[in-house]
């Protein structure tokens, strides 16, 4: 995903059963971490509804980010890694 410096978006995941298996996400959060140093931009609890998960961030400088989403279903907690990337 693409943003440029000084934007705020919503970034939205959609959580897929491989089974068809009915589910319910009962909690999320987000971490955004720069890649070149790993340092914790910001973090919180995601937004849940139905089988998505969203945060709205704003990445604070130019470069390349990963964004985590941790979401629980039944007894696992799941991990869904998205890259950013940011221009000045």
């Amino acid at each position: 995903m693409k943003f440029t410096l000084g934007e705020r978006k919503e970034v939205t995941i959609e959580i897929v059963s491989t089974r068809s298996d009915p589910f319910t996400i009962t909690a999320a959060s987000f971490e955004l971490k720069r890649v070149n140093d790993n340092t914790v931009e910001a973090s919180g609890v995601a937004e849940i509804t139905d089988h998505e998960v969203r945060a709205i961030i704003t990445p604070q400088a130019a470069g390349v980010y990963k964004l985590y989403f941790s979401y629980e279903i039944a007894n696992e907690k799941l991990i869904a890694p998205v890259v950013l990337e940011v221009d000045e």
